[in-house]
C-alpha cells in the first residue's frame, strides 16, 4: 500500500516482530485506513486499485483482545455493528479521467463483483477533479451503507484537500482498535528444539 494509518500504540507491541520479520509490516489489527496514491487515475487503473482494496478489506482482523463484561463498545459503520470495524479505504489521485466516466467504471466493478457495502471503497479523490463519495438517503456524505449511492462532486483542488482532510479527521478519531494478539502472529514460529530427554 502506497499510505498506511495504523495506531502507533497498539503496533508499539508488535514493533520488535516486525523488525525481525521485515520493517514494513503492519498488522491489519493496527491498521485504521490504507490509501493508494496515483499520478492519474484512468478507468484502468481504478478497477485494478478497486481490486487491491476489496482484498485489504477481507483480511480478517482476529488477533487481538475480544472485550468481556457487561459494558461492550461497537461501532457502527456500513450499516452494521462491529466489535472491530473493518480498514477503511481510499484511492487518491493528483489527475484523472473525467468524474462520470471514473465514477460509471466504479459503479460497473461494484456490481460486477456484486460487493456489500463494508467491501466498498469508502473515497476516492481526484485532485484536480473533485471526488466520488457515498449518500445516504438524507443527503449526507458517509461510508458506504445498503442504502447509499454514489455520486461524484466537481471541485477546485484546494475543495478537494480540505474535504478530504475534513472527512479523515472526522472519522479517524472516533474509531478505537484492540491490542493486538501478537502470539497469533507467532504461532507457527520455531523457538528452538529440545536438547532434553
Amino acid at each position: 500500500m502506497d499510505v498506511i494509518i495504523y495506531d502507533k500504540e497498539i503496533m508499539t507491541l508488535f514493533k520488535p516482530l516486525a523488525f525481525w520479520l521485515g520493517e514494513h509490516i503492519y498488522p491489519c489489527e493496527v491498521v485504521y485506513m490504507v490509501v493508494e496514491v496515483e499520478k492519474y487515475l484512468s478507468c484502468e487503473k481504478l478497477r485494478k486499485k478497486m481490486e487491491k482494496l476489496v482484498n485489504i478489506k477481507k483480511l480478517p482482523r482476529d488477533a487481538y483482545y475480544r472485550q468481556e463484561g457487561d459494558v461492550l463498545t461497537t461501532f457502527n459503520l456500513y450499516g452494521k455493528e462491529w466489535e472491530e470495524p473493518p480498514i477503511m479505504t481510499m484511492i487518491f489521485a493528483y489527475d484523472g479521467e473525467d468524474l462520470k466516466m471514473l465514477l460509471q467504471e466504479l459503479k460497473t466493478f461494484i456490481n460486477d463483483a456484486k460487493l456489500q457495502a463494508w467491501e466498498l471503497p469508502d473515497f476516492v479523490y481526484v485532485l484536480s477533479r473533485g471526488y466520488i463519495v457515498w449518500q445516504d438517503e438524507k443527503g449526507y456524505i458517509f461510508v458506504p451503507s445498503p442504502t447509499s449511492r454514489l455520486v461524484a462532486v466537481e471541485a477546485e483542488p484546494h475543495q478537494t484537500l480540505a474535504f478530504a482532510y475534513s472527512i479523515i479527521s472526522y472519522l479517524l478519531p472516533q474509531l478505537r482498535l484492540r491490542p493486538i494478539k501478537v502470539k497469533e502472529y507467532m504461532k507457527d514460529m520455531s523457538f528452538g528444539h529440545s536438547v532434553l530427554e
